[in-house]
């Protein structure tokens, strides 16, 4: 899509300094960009290479100013880079249809505007609201509630009762509503399954990303709250309970009756045991290991500790030879009786 630098500005609430008639077709980073392209720039390094680039315009902040180039001046430019990427570069959108191939039971319910593609299933009593999109090989387990303007995409797997809101975003290979893992060892040494009777619900505005799991729940439900995004390869345990606005990174795995605040942020591996509870705002950092509750603050290490003492103690381990090393000459200088343990002189 071709937009001028006037239309552009328009939309971003921006400031135009330059030609408000030059034409852009796409937004690409400053090492990358030539003629036609639009870069956002924040960084003070790449403000400083505006002058050098072959761009035909920035969008950059308030107050940056370079002689000859067309600029637009924003309060944010990171979320400016969002909106324009957005405008651009919408996101194609396929077209209202139940394509040959795919299965519907005679009983779902399709709202208006519904995609579903070939290969695609949807099994009984399940209902999309209006827009939805179903790609292919994705299924849509029996009963299962989906709202409108939500994607599932290729190959994900949603399956019986679960719920799930408004412009959610499943991607290709999750499974949303497995049975959770729980056994009870009888008497006899065996492992006997506990039934998960209960659901998923998954509420507005959440995006899933590919290959994570969210199981049932036992009872009841394992929720995952408006806002919060999941990265790829996720495990959320049965009965969670993940807040709004949390970001969950890569290969994160939260154990099951969890409870996790607002805008909680889990890094990538960190591990959280299970009915622990984690207060809003709450950092994990990257391979963190979570046994007991954390009310505030940032949280490194397994066990986790306090991000400020998890450094210190990064930076002793780093310099544990030569401590060693020290140590050892110590020992080495003390009399001999001392090193057995005995005062001088006795």
């Amino acid at each position: 899509m071709r937009l001028t630098l006037q239309e552009i500005a328009r939309v971003l609430g921006g400031s135009l300094s330059g030609d408000p008639e030059i034409q852009v077709a796409s937004v690409r980073p400053l090492e990358q960009a030539g003629p036609g392209d639009i870069c956002v720039v924040w960084e003070q390094t790449a403000i400083d290479a505006i002058a050098s680039s072959s761009a035909a315009a920035f969008v950059t902040a308030p107050g940056v100013q370079v002689e000859g180039r067309n600029l637009i001046r924003v309060g944010q430019p990171r979320e400016a880079l969002i909106t324009l990427l957005e405008l651009i570069h919408p996101a194609p959108r396929p077209p209202a249809m139940i394509e040959p191939g795919a299965h519907v039971a005679a009983d779902a319910r399709c709202g208006a505007g519904v995609y579903v593609a070939a290969g695609a299933r949807i099994e009984s009593g399940a209902q999309l609201g209006a827009r939805v999109q179903v790609h292919a090989n994705a299924v849509v387990g029996a009963d299962v509630v989906i709202g409108d303007d939500s994607i599932i995409q290729p190959n994900a797997t949603v399956l019986r009762g679960t719920r799930i809101g408004c412009r959610v975003v499943i991607h290709s290979g999750a499974v949303i509503g497995s049975d959770g893992f729980g056994y009870v060892r009888t008497a006899e040494g065996r492992q006997r399954k506990i039934p998960h009777v209960g659901i998923v619900e998954i509420e507005d505005d959440v995006e899933i990303g590919a290959g994570t799991t969210v199981d049932r729940a036992i009872f009841g439900r394992t929720l995952i709250r408006r806002g919060t995004k999941i990265d790829n390869l996720v495990q959320i345990a049965h009965n969670a309970d993940i807040g709004a606005d949390c970001c969950i990174v890569a290969q994160a795995g939260i154990a099951g009756s969890s409870r996790i605040g607002d805008a909680a942020v889990i890094s990538a591996q960190a591990g959280v045991s299970d009915h622990v509870t984690i207060g809003p705002c709450v950092r994990i950092g990257a391979g963190a290991g979570v046994a007991d509750d954390l009310a505030s603050g940032d949280w490194m290490g397994s066990p986790a500790v306090p991000a400020a003492r998890a450094r210190r103690i990064q930076a002793i381990i780093k310099r544990l030879p030569e401590i060693y090393d020290e140590l050892r000459s110590l020992r080495r200088s003390r009399p001999s009786t001392a090193r057995r343990g005995q005062p001088p002189g006795s």
